[in-house]
């Protein structure tokens, strides 16, 4: 039996077989939800407006706890087995780029740079013959579909052989439509010479086809983390033969292309002194540049910064609150295009937590000062105890990693002249409030610097021939330090949990 299915506010209808599993018809009509149809994470919730939907128990006990009423369903936990139309947000991103100028020389034709993080993809078209760009795409990477964050996409991957070969050519086919779009409005087909791409290692290994088994068990390390050379057929681009499309090499196992090209972006390796890049993302990647030597390092602190694994976090989409103040004995927030508080992205989650903090409402520790078991920021939004320590543990794993890197290199924090900070929450992250939450507060303010996407900006230099001996400078001179091989570094990873 077929069934109607009516999606608000796009009015997009679909007419499926009954016991179609309500999240694949979403994801169909790309939307997209942090747990990849797994049904753990409670945040696919849809408006029932017409007809009904039967709940389990353990859909119900979901709902109760999202402290949802009878009009809503999570995707996840549904079926369709009656024509209904739901309401199911689709919002807009915000999502970083870069168009700063920098240093080249000019080249003949056109070259395109890919920015593949786990969560968005930028992907701009460059001239080569004066370094502008000509034309620029921001989309949702469509692996999202699969989870949100890159541990979901390892496990489905590993699941079969499909699974993988599904995020592989999903991800291909993505930014091969971009490229055609681009190019096919600016119609320049034949003179693209030059493709790069840069990303973590996962997005590496899993748009390469490579096996992403080596970095879910111990040791974590890949025997395949160099450069990745493509032809336009093998990826099903139509582009010509003679385009050259590479993946730039990882600098090491869990330190990405992303890096790299951060490095490159923020000049490391030609400034005078020592210089320390934070990559605020699950990986936590640092880059301390000492004299041209580099060293490298990740520290596990978990997806918390991109607004993921928090009971109400959400993406920078329209909703999500960004900035949080107390004052006159309330929070005020503002959220991204300005509409009602539907959660809280990562700069919302900082400024969140420093409300909480400057407010008493939890003290050094990150305990509930008066026992409760969440706390209401809006109306709509709450912070639960496991949100906090969720913050914490990412938090103290940057903290750490930081202090240890520098201990290990003996340098003391006031002789590092730049902190470049980016990321999905760089660019818009409260430096203040996360210094006093115990974050960067060991550096002066005038060295730090938030670059809204250091990976695309250096990806997008990395097209000219002049900028592209600093590939193997940068990774000749590029070691990799493993905290975890320390014995204090526990100690001092359990010292940074607190809040100043």
């Amino acid at each position: 039996m077929k069934c109607k299915v009516e999606i608000l506010p796009s009015g997009k209808i679909y007419d499926v077989e009954s016991g179609t599993s309500l999240h694949d018809v979403l994801k169909e009509s790309e939307i997209e939800f942090p747990c990849g149809g797994k049904g753990t994470c409670g945040k696919c919730k849809v408006r029932l407006i017409k007809g009904d939907i039967y709940t389990d128990e353990k859909h119900k006990r979901m709902l109760e706890k999202m402290r949802l009423s009878d009009e809503w369903r999570l995707a996840c936990h549904s079926k369709v087995h009656t024509d209904i139309t739901i309401e199911a947000e689709e919002c807009e991103m915000r999502i970083q780029s870069d168009d700063n100028l920098f240093k080249f020389k000019p080249e003949k034709g056109y070259g395109i740079a890919v920015d593949l993080g786990s969560t968005t993809i930028v992907t701009q078209l460059v001239d080569l013959s004066n370094g502008k760009i000509k034309d620029s795409r921001s989309t949702v990477n469509p692996q999202s579909h699969y989870g949100a964050d890159i541990i979901s996409r390892i496990s489905f991957a590993m699941e079969s052989e499909e699974n993988a070969e599904t995020l592989m050519w999903i991800v291909r086919n993505h930014i091969g439509s971009e490229i055609s779009n681009m190019i096919n409005d600016s119609n320049i087909k034949d003179n693209v010479k030059i493709i790069v791409i840069a990303g973590n290692t996962v997005m590496h290994h899993l748009f390469s086809g490579i096996d992403v088994s080596p970095l879910a068990v111990a040791p974590f390390e890949s025997p395949n983390n160099d450069t990745q050379i493509f032809t336009a057929s093998s990826l099903k681009w139509d582009l010509p033969e003679t385009c050259r499309i590479e993946f730039l090499p990882n600098l090491s196992h869990f330190v990405g292309s992303d890096i790299l090209c951060g490095i490159q972006a923020c000049n490391m390796q030609s400034n005078d002194g020592c210089s320390l890049l934070v990559d605020l993302g699950t990986n936590g990647e640092i880059a301390l540049v000492n004299n041209n030597k580099i060293i490298c390092t990740s520290t596990a602190a978990g997806p918390a910064f991109e607004g993921i694994n928090i009971s109400c976090g959400m993406r920078a989409t329209s909703g999500a609150i960004y900035a949080v103040d107390w004052a006159n004995d309330q929070y005020s927030v503002k959220t991204v295009n300005n509409t009602q508080a539907r959660g809280l992205c990562g700069s919302g989650l900082v400024e969140a937590i420093h409300s909480l903090f400057v407010s008493k409402r939890i003290d050094s520790t990150g305990t509930v000062t008066d026992n409760s078991e969440y706390i209401d920021i809006t109306e709509n939004v709450k912070l639960t105890i496991a949100d906090i320590r969720e913050f914490q543990l990412a938090k103290a794993a940057l903290a750490a990693g930081i202090f240890m890197i520098l201990k290990k290199n003996d340098i003391k924090p006031e002789d590092v002249n730049s902190v470049y900070i980016t990321g999905g929450l760089g660019n818009y992250l409260n430096i203040e409030k996360i210094k006093q939450l115990g974050l960067f507060n060991e550096f002066d303010d005038k060295n730090i610097h938030k670059i809204s996407n250091a990976s695309l900006a250096g990806c997008r230099e990395l097209l000219f021939e002049y900028n592209r001996a600093k590939i193997e400078k940068i990774k000749d001179n590029c070691s990799f330090c493993a905290l975890e091989s320390y014995p204090d570094f526990q100690e001092v990873y359990c010292d940074n949990l607190f809040f100043n």
